[in-house]
């Protein structure tokens, strides 16, 4: 019985060219011995060299998963961590933190989500440094170059949804920046503003002596 082939002598297929053909399979399919442009030699049946299965010896597909686990050397920085946790809050159910996040429908742009060097390149452009934060201008708005910028921790925490926005001596602020200027201790303004006191009340109360600032904390504490 004759069989027929095609002579591909010479021919390249990717990285292989083929030598000489050195039997059949058990399918009755040609077998061509490839020489690789790495050197190696394979024996390859024809088909797989036609429709473009088999490109190289196996050295291709080691490149192509070096290069897929090959990252950027930074896993480990700073800014990594804050670009690998900004994912987190808005893709991963399991974080605890997720439904102020991902779960009110806050996204992490395609830009950043899909390329940390994205990410990085803005953040190096935009007033990064090791002490800020990133801060969505608008709280309920995405992770985006339009909408994001650097600041500091406590300027991030006047512009979180759970901080109280205050009005007093003519001047809005948060809580938290007006302890600050006055020199109060916040966890006690707080707790007399949660228990419904004025603001004025709040700034201005004299704590007379450490057992009433107790009693009085521990009232207001079970308040809450």
């Amino acid at each position: 019985m004759a069989y027929y082939f095609k002579d591909i002598v010479g021919e390249r297929f990717g990285r292989l060219i083929a030598i000489e053909i050195i039997g059949r399979s058990k399918k009755q399919s040609v077998i061509w011995k490839c020489k690789c442009d790495c050197g190696n030699f394979v024996n390859v049946i024809c088909g797989s060299l036609t429709n473009g299965n088999t490109k190289s010896c196996g050295c291709l597909q080691i490149e192509t998963a070096k290069k897929m686990k090959k990252t950027h050397g930074q896993t480990f920085t700073r800014i990594y961590k804050i670009w690998n946790g900004m994912k987190g809050r808005c893709n991963s159910v399991n974080q605890i933190c997720y439904k102020n996040y991902g779960g009110r429908g806050i996204k992490v742009c395609n830009e950043w989500n899909d390329s940390f060097e994205n990410f990085r390149d803005w953040a190096l452009s935009n007033g990064y440094e090791e002490k800020l934060t990133i801060d969505r201008i608008n709280n309920n708005g995405n992770y985006e170059p339009s909408n994001c910028r650097w600041v500091s921790q406590k300027n991030q925490m006047c512009n979180t949804r759970r901080n109280i926005i205050v009005e007093y001596k003519g001047e809005t602020m948060a809580l938290s920046m007006l302890c600050e200027k006055y020199k109060k201790n916040y966890n006690l303004v707080y707790s007399r503003y949660r228990s419904g006191k004025s603001i004025d009340d709040c700034i201005n109360w004299k704590w007379h002596s450490k057992e009433k600032y107790r009693k009085e904390f521990a009232c207001l504490k079970s308040l809450k």
